[in-house]
C-alpha cells in the first residue's frame, strides 16, 4: 500500500472512531473521550485511550454521542509531566490522540500524551474561583464580661482567601479586622482594636446546580478565625497613670454566612457569628456584617 493511502486509511478509521465516540462530561469539569459502558446502577465503565476507567453515574453532567458537543468549550489537557496545554477539542482517536485547536495552531497530543482533560469554566463553576476578597462592614454586641464595660459599635473588615482545590469547598485565608470600642464606664477612656486572624472555612458549593433562579446565585459558608487583636488605649482623665497605653490579646471568630453571586465575579457577602478576645478570661461579642465579595 502506498504511503498516500496509508494516510487516508488512517483518516478514515479517524473519523469513522470519532463519529462514534462517546462525550463524558462530569460534575467537577472533567471530561472524557471514548465509550462509556455501563456495568451497575452506581457507576459506567469508560475506555478511553487504551485504559479503563470508572465514573459514578451521580457525577455525570451529560453523555453526548458526538465530539461536536465540546468544539467551543474552552480546555485544558494535563501532559504526564504536569504541564498544562489550553484551547479548543477539534477531534480525537483512541490511538492516534487529541487534536487540539490552540492559540499558536493546531496540535496533536499523542494518546499516552493525554493525562487528563477538563472543561475551564465547569470547573470554576464546581470548585469556585481560586481567589477572593472581600471589604465589610457591621456591628458587634458585647455581652458577658466584654458587655460590663463596653457598648456595641460599628466593626469593618478586610479578608483574603483562596480556594484548597485538593478538598472541594475548602478555603484558607486571613482576615484585617478594625473594632471601635465604646468604653461606657467613661467618655474619655479610648480604645481600638486592630486584628489581624488566620481564617479556614467551607463553602458548600451544591446549590449553584440548582435549577431555581435565586438559589443557585447562594453559596453558604463557616468557619472559624484565630490571632491576635492590638488593643490601643487612650486615658484623658487627670488621675490616669499614662496617657496611652498598648496591650495584645488572643482573638478568634466562630461564623456563618453566605455569598450571593449578583455578577460573574461579585457576590453580595452576608456574615455573622461570635468574636471573642481572651486575656486573663474571655470577653465575646456577637456580630453581624455585609459587603462585597470579588472573586477572580
Amino acid at each position: 500500500m502506498k504511503s498516500y493511502q496509508k494516510i487516508f486509511v488512517l483518516l478514515l478509521l479517524f473519523l469513522l472512531n470519532a463519529a462514534y465516540a462517546d462525550v463524558i462530561q462530569m460534575n467537577n469539569g472533567d471530561i472524557h473521550l471514548g465509550r462509556a459502558n455501563v456495568t451497575n446502577p452506581e457507576s459506567i465503565e469508560i475506555e478511553t485511550f487504551g485504559k479503563k476507567i470508572y465514573v459514578q453515574q451521580k457525577d455525570i453532567r451529560s453523555i453526548e454521542a458526538d465530539i461536536t458537543s465540546v468544539e467551543s468549550t474552552h480546555v485544558e489537557v494535563i501532559l504526564p509531566d504536569d504541564s498544562i496545554l489550553r484551547g479548543r477539542i477539534k477531534n480525537y482517536d483512541d490511538e492516534i490522540g487529541l487534536f487540539l485547536k490552540t492559540s499558536f495552531g493546531e496540535i496533536t497530543i499523542p494518546a499516552a500524551g493525554v493525562k487528563q482533560i477538563y472543561d475551564t469554566n465547569q470547573r470554576t463553576h464546581y470548585y469556585g474561583d481560586m481567589f477572593m476578597v472581600s471589604l465589610t462592614g457591621g456591628y458587634y454586641f458585647p455581652f458577658s464580661n466584654l458587655g460590663s464595660n463596653f457598648d456595641a459599635d460599628f466593626l469593618a473588615g478586610l479578608t483574603c482567601e483562596t480556594n484548597l482545590r485538593v478538598v472541594r469547598g475548602l478555603a484558607v485565608g486571613v482576615h484585617g479586622i478594625f473594632l471601635p470600642m465604646d468604653y461606657t464606664p467613661s467618655e474619655h477612656v479610648t480604645y481600638r482594636g486592630y486584628g489581624m486572624m488566620g481564617r479556614i472555612s467551607y463553602r458548600y458549593g451544591d446549590l449553584r446546580f440548582s435549577s431555581l433562579m435565586v438559589i443557585n446565585r447562594i453559596i453558604p459558608f463557616a468557619g472559624i478565625e484565630a490571632g491576635g487583636m492590638y488593643i490601643t488605649v487612650k486615658d484623658k482623665r487627670d488621675t490616669a497613670p499614662l496617657d496611652v497605653r498598648n496591650e495584645l490579646s488572643a482573638a478568634g471568630t466562630v461564623f456563618i454566612g453566605a455569598d450571593v453571586i449578583v455578577w460573574r465575579g461579585i457576590a453580595l457577602r452576608l456574615e455573622g457569628g461570635m468574636l471573642s478576645l481572651y486575656q486573663s478570661s474571655l470577653y465575646p461579642a456577637f456580630f453581624y456584617s455585609g459587603g462585597i465579595n470579588y472573586v477572580f
